[in-house]
């Protein structure tokens, strides 16, 4: 339940961000990745974190990670949790239904931003991730950051050619 409350106020953090400022560049511009060589990631935990920066590190050996977010030019945030309620009948836990809870599917949603840090504490949102499975799938939150520290890859070779 914590894991839940902290993934909510990573997306209201990030909501609050891209609401309160007239950000110059639209998100998916990767130009501002250009020349950027320091990075920092935040995830909710360690595993998640080790695996989105080695997969960086395989595919671009030229930056380097920052331990303090004060000390990046760019953050990556990515956060993945399972939603509360199944994908087949969202009222179930409501109570009066007789569906085995083995049998329900519940969603699980990866999400993950690339921020550049301004003056004046303000951010651009560069890049936006976004990633579903279910639980039928054997899709994990190791494959999800994988695909979302490959999706910074592809955006951050783009703006370095």
């Amino acid at each position: 339940m914590m894991k839940f409350g902290v993934a909510l106020s990573f997306l209201a953090l990030v909501a609050i961000t891209a609401c309160s400022q007239q950000p110059a560049l639209a998100p998916s511009q990767p130009e501002q990745l250009k020349g950027v060589t320091r990075l920092f990631v935040d995830t909710l935990n360690k595993d998640t974190r080790a695996n989105i920066v080695n997969e960086i590190k395989k595919r671009l050996p030229q930056v380097t990670f920052a331990e303090k977010a004060e000390d990046a030019q760019v953050w990556l945030q990515f956060v993945s949790h399972r939603r509360a309620f199944p994908i087949s009948d969202p009222t179930s836990q409501l109570g009066g239904t007789t569906t085995s809870l083995a049998s329900l599917q519940y969603g699980v949603v990866a999400n993950g931003a690339v921020l550049k840090l301004l003056r004046g504490g303000r951010a651009l949102r560069l890049l936006d991730y976004r990633d579903t499975a279910d639980t039928s799938v054997s899709r994990t939150e190791e494959q999800m950051s994988t695909g979302f520290a490959k999706a910074f890859v592809k955006a951050y070779r783009k703006a370095n050619l």
